[in-house]
Formats: structure tokens, sequence, C-alpha cells
């Protein structure tokens, strides 16, 4: 089969790549990248050669999706006029290629298949979503039942044989994960915070831990790949003094994760990648009007709404990881972790993807 994968933001990347490493391993099978945005930056640190479609025009990114000639376009999502986007709207437009999108998180379901401002919507041939509960929800903002499929996220396989999910804590350090949620201010997600108000927060409340219990906590900052890690600067000079801070942009997640005590953040997939790897998480969403944490939803980790429980849950959750607490707060049910984990989700979406091309090439 011949397949064109499709990706712009590094969360549909994530999800693609499992995929585009086994296909591309196939004999008999040809596939070519097409990335744009940060995906460029995944696929170069795996040494998979893809099209720069940024270096490219549009009429030229079509013109090289035609000439390959694909049976299927499988595509990450993404937020706003994004090349995944554009993909669908050519396939469409040849009504011979067939079309797979991923959806890689529990949330914002519609951004990632209409464009905001002009309100036309770009739906492929099939969805593969990552479990029952992500279909119902779609389904009930208005999805059309018949393109899903429920196959998982290929990405969570590599939890299953990943050895730093099982070791302790390297270091007394809690890890925050930021989201770029003040560069997304245009997408008008209406969330009534934004991670530097969240980190202030954590700040200030790990600064009266270590104040108040004698700990010694200190605080790691994850930035995301659309971030730009000198944003944390003046707050990083101007706490330094009273909590060790460090930003750490090029460690791999799963390394850092291993390392840390505590994992605090909003509503980002790695707090779920966290909770895989049997890590206490803390989703803090204070004054939040759309809650989007899927540990909250799936009842793993209630989301924090306020700066005093934020300072409850992190005491808690610390004297649950000593061993002085009988709760273990935060942290996902093993029976949970394996469904994502040993789902075999890469080989699902493979087998269907296969099984699409055969298709098309009989019709």
């Amino acid at each position: 089969m011949r397949v064109i994968f499709v990706a712009q933001d590094p969360g549909g990347c994530d999800s693609l790549l499992p995929i585009i490493k086994e296909v591309s391993g196939r004999s008999g099978d040809e596939s070519l990248c097409l990335m744009g945005g940060k995906s460029r930056d995944l696929l170069k640190k795996e040494n998979i050669p893809y099209v720069d479609v940024e270096v490219h025009s549009r009429d030229e990114v079509l013109n090289i999706a035609d000439k390959f000639n694909a049976d299927v376009i499988v595509a990450g999502t993404s937020f706003g006029l994004s090349v995944d986007k554009l993909l669908i709207d050519f396939a469409k437009s040849t009504k011979s290629i067939k079309t797979v999108s991923i959806v890689d998180y529990w949330s914002n379901y519609w951004h990632r298949f209409k464009d905001r401002d002009s309100g036309k919507e770009y739906m492929p041939d099939f969805i593969l979503v990552i479990d029952d509960f992500m279909k119902d929800e779609m389904v009930r903002e208005g999805f059309d039942e018949s393109r899903i499929r429920v196959t998982g996220n290929p990405h969570f396989d590599k939890f299953s044989e990943n050895p730093v999910r099982t070791r302790r804590p390297e270091e007394n350090t809690v890890l925050f994960i930021s989201q770029p949620f003040t560069e997304l201010s245009n997408q008008q997600l209406d969330l009534g915070y934004d991670e530097m108000q969240v980190l202030a927060d954590l700040v200030s409340v790990l600064i009266g831990i270590n104040n108040a219990d004698g700990e010694k906590l200190a605080l790691t900052i994850r930035p995301h790949p659309k971030e730009d890690p000198a944003k944390f600067h003046n707050l990083v000079q101007k706490f330094g003094n009273d909590i060790r801070i460090e930003i750490d942009a090029h460690s791999e997640l799963p390394t850092a994760l291993s390392r840390c005590r505590l994992v605090i953040g909003m509503s980002s997939i790695v707090l779920f990648e966290a909770a895989l790897m049997r890590k206490a998480t803390i989703s803090y969403q204070p004054n939040v009007r759309n809650d989007f944490s899927i540990l909250n939803r799936l009842d793993i980790s209630k989301t924090v709404k306020t700066k005093t429980e934020l300072h409850e849950r992190i005491r808690s959750s610390l004297m649950s990881i000593s061993g002085n607490s009988g709760g273990s707060q935060g942290m996902m049910d093993e029976r949970l972790i394996d469904s994502y984990i040993k789902n075999n989700s890469t080989a699902k979406a493979v087998k269907f993807i296969t099984e699409l091309a055969k298709y098309k090439r009989l019709t």
C-alpha cells in the first residue's frame, strides 16, 4: 500500500510515529511523510525522512501529494488551518484517496476538524480514537458514529516496554508540565486561567510547604514544544533564592517523569502519561470554566481549583508517596493502565489502514 502521513502539532505526530515506523519496515509498502510545525522536530529526532511543508507553497505540497499516488492519507490532528486539514481537503477533491485521522487527546474535538473563522469542516473518512469514553463524547458532540473506530493511541504502546516507568523517584522534585495557553489566546479556549497564573500559585505553595514542613522540594518546569523556555526566566529570577527552580526543555520526557516525585500540570496529555508510569499526578486549574483534564473525567484525579486545595493535595500526595498515608492520590488503577498500554494500538491502527487501502484498490 501507499500511505501519506501528515501532521503539524506534536501530539498528533506522537500518535503517528509508531505507525510510520511499522509501515516503513514492511516490504511492499511505501510511505511519504509531510510534516509541518513541531512535528518536523520529532521525525528529525527519529531519523525518519520527511518533506518539510513549511518551505513549500500550498500548491507545491499538493503537487507532491498528488504525484505520490497514495491509497490512504493518515493524519494527526491539529488546531487551525494546519497541513493535515489541507491534505484531507485534497483527498476529498480526488474522490479516490481514503483518509484517516487519529485523535490523540480527549478534548477540543471540533477544533481539530473545523476552521474556526470560516466554519468549514475537514472531515476524514474515518477517525481512530483512544477509547469508548472518547467515542461517546464525540458522538454526543455531533460526530457521525459510523466514522469512528476505537483502536487506542499508538503512542501509549511504548509504556508497556519502558523500564523507567517503575523507577522510584531519583530527586525530591515536583515536575510542572506547562502548556502554551497564552500563545493560544486567539483560539478562544475560555479556560479561566493560564499557565503563568498556575505556575505562580504552584511556586508559592511549594515555598510554603518547604518552610512549614521542612521539605526540600525543588521545581522543574517542562515547557511545551510550542513554548519558548525564556518565558519562564523572570519567574526563576524572582523566586530562585526561595526554591530551586530548573527549566528542562531537552531531556527525554520518560526520564524527566521518572526522576520526579510528583507531577503537576493543567490538562496536558503528559499528566495522563505520568499516570501510566504510576506517578502521582495533580491537575490544577484555578477558576476553570472548561475542564479538559481526562484525569478528572476518568475519576483518576479530581481537578484542583483553588490555591488552598492545591496546598492540601500536594501535602497529601507527598505523604502517600512516602508511605505515610493509606491512599494513592492521583494514581491510576493497574487494570486501567493495562487497558491503555497493553492494547496493541499500533497493530490495530495498522491493520485498519491496511484493510482500507486494500478496499480502495478493489473499488
